[in-house]
């Protein structure tokens, strides 16, 4: 796999690109496999071939393969410009490091004027609100730019990074999916369309009748257990440390198994001390904290921590429960998978999650950062199996009227033809004034 600066015109035609189809170029900011990317590849899949192209800007990652199986042509970049002020973190502007990125997105904008020309888009797609630096330079390729805000917006200490985020949106996006409601009152822009699409899942791989006994007996779960999942990770943000204290608290319940996807402590255990500091040091040392946590607390004998699996529906069809701590709010992706697979989930009370989660309905809220009132709710349900079965049943009823993969993704698509017709009725009436003129 080569990283290219941009596709040459002869490299597009041997490529068999049609100059008939609508090209879209979509712009992914990340390099984990996760939500982001994940939905992505959906909207990808979902389009007829026969009309769009599609051509994915992104960062060497796992997810590129994504794309590629959904039907994309994936040009890598070694750099994308991005501005990061949501609840998953953003840059002090009294740090270096925030007008240091600011220096290199200005100095990136030709080398992206470069990439879009040599695609020639109709639409630009991008995948994240923190790729607001490049708006500008998309609307002088095509006036169809499309912004995807999944994620949730902070106020900051004056406002400004707000504001700017805010600004950039409305002078130079046509369109804005956000994935829920409350971000979309949150945001209040005056963007032309502005239509609420919420994520999504593929029920073709979470089937709810799925069975997890494998995976049980791959991790050594007797039948009899009650699985506790969460899907956290290393993440600060997600809030395993949480998930773990909870753990800690139960440990006399010998009936129940915590389960930790994403979380590797053997590579952990093994990171070098000078690695281990650096990372510290640059803000991405939480796996250390995870690790002692866990090794303090004495968790072998109830929790399994596992690496980033692919299996995902597997692992949620093996769990009774599905936990999601966050610390900071976002939207809760493991809410409507779990409800996929008839599990109930319980989850930081959040403003933002109320779109989704009904406390006591189809879940339990517990609040942010309360290790024992997460144990308390994860004890509630481990103590009812008709209360376990009654709300697993009605998250996948929310599940399958809200989340539907191919319902949301075919939205996505008539909002890029909603784009385009306008884009043709403008080009309608300015030729129209042109022949009155003359």
């Amino acid at each position: 796999m080569r990283a290219v600066a941009f596709l040459p015109e002869s490299e597009a035609m041997e490529a068999g690109v049609s100059e008939l189809k609508v090209t879209i170029a979509y712009v992914h900011h990340g390099t984990g496999v996760g939500g982001a990317p994940l939905s992505l590849a959906n909207i990808i899949s979902s389009l007829d071939k026969k009309r769009f192209r599609a051509v994915v800007f992104c960062l060497q990652s796992a997810a590129c393969d994504l794309f590629r199986n959904a039907g994309a042509q994936v040009i890598i970049v070694p750099h994308i410009p991005t501005f990061r002020h949501t609840t998953a973190g953003s840059t002090s502007p009294v740090s270096p490091k925030f007008w240091l990125a600011r220096v290199r997105n200005c100095l990136a904008q030709d080398t992206w004027r470069r990439h879009f020309a040599a695609v020639n888009p109709a639409i630009i797609h991008f995948n994240s609100i923190t790729l607001t630096p490049l708006l500008s330079t998309a609307k002088q390729s095509t006036t169809n730019v499309v912004v995807s805000i999944r994620e949730t917006a902070v106020p900051g200490t004056f406002g400004f990074r707000r504001r700017y985020t805010k600004y950039m949106l409305n002078k130079y996006a046509r369109a804005i999916h956000f994935i829920s409601e409350f971000d979309k009152q949150l945001h209040g822009l005056k963007t032309p369309i502005c239509k609420v699409i919420r994520n999504w899942v593929d029920f073709k791989l979470f089937v709810r009748t799925a069975d997890g006994t494998n995976v049980r007996t791959s991790l050594g779960i007797g039948a009899g257990q009650t699985v506790v999942l969460t899907l956290g990770g290393v993440t600060r943000i997600k809030g395993t440390e949480v998930f773990l204290k909870a753990a800690s608290l139960l440990k006399h319940r010998k009936d129940i198994t915590f389960l930790v996807v994403g979380l590797d402590l053997d590579k952990i255990a093994n990171t070098s001390p000078l690695k281990r500091a650096v990372k510290k040091l640059l803000g991405y040392g939480h796996g250390a904290v995870l690790h002692k946590i866990f090794s303090n607390s004495e968790l072998t004998q109830n929790t399994i921590c596992c690496k980033h699996r692919s299996d995902i529906p597997d692992i949620i069809a093996a769990s009774d429960m599905v936990v999601f701590s966050a610390i900071r709010p976002h939207q809760a992706r493991p809410s409507f998978e779990a409800g996929a697979m008839a599990k109930p989930i319980i989850a930081s009370h959040f403003d933002c999650l109320k779109e989704s989660i009904t406390d006591h309905v189809n879940g339990i809220f517990f609040p942010p950062h309360d290790s024992q009132a997460l144990a308390k709710a994860i004890s509630e349900l481990a103590d009812s199996k008709s209360l376990t079965t009654s709300m697993g049943s009605k998250n996948w009823k929310h599940a399958v009227a809200m989340h539907n993969k191919d319902i949301n993704c075919s939205q996505v698509i008539e909002l890029y033809e909603q784009c385009l017709r306008t884009a043709d009725e403008r080009e309608k009436t300015d030729n129209a004034q042109e022949a009155t003129a003359s």
